[in-house]
Parts: structure tokens; C-alpha cells; sequence
């Protein structure tokens, strides 16, 4: 395992509060993309949209310019 030392430059690493937006789009690529292991990720979306309202907005966006290439099955 990997820790960081006082010295580390935390600076570098991305903010944890970023990581609802990343996953809302990314999963949604990947949907997009056709991997089977996101669409089944799919309701996991739904509840990080229920709990971070904040990314409810990158979720609709990441969906409509996706909707063309998401197919049900």
C-alpha cells in the first residue's frame, strides 16, 4: 500500500469532491462505449445522483448527448 508522506505535494492529486462528476460522465462514456460492466453500474449512477445533488446536472448533460448511442437491451 501506498502512503503519503508529510513531504508528498498533496496539491497534486485531484479532489475527492470531483470524484461524483468523474464517475457520472465516465460511467456514461463508458455505456456509451458499450461496456456491459457499466450498464449493469447504471443504478449506481442513480443513487450517486440521489446522494451528491449537485451532480444531477452532469448526469442529465452526460445522458442527452449520449442518447443517440446508448441502445437497451
Amino acid at each position: 500500500m501506498y502512503m503519503l508522506s508529510d513531504a508528498a505535494d498533496v496539491g497534486a492529486f485531484p479532489s475527492l469532491s470531483k470524484f461524483p462528476h468523474v464517475m457520472v460522465t465516465s460511467l456514461i462514456d463508458a455505456v456509451k462505449f458499450g461496456s456491459r460492466e457499466a450498464r449493469h453500474l447504471f443504478p449506481r449512477l442513480l443513487q450517486i445522483a440521489a446522494l451528491f445533488p449537485d451532480t444531477i446536472d452532469d448526469f442529465i448533460h452526460a445522458v442527452r448527448s449520449s442518447c443517440l448511442f446508448i441502445t437497451c437491451r
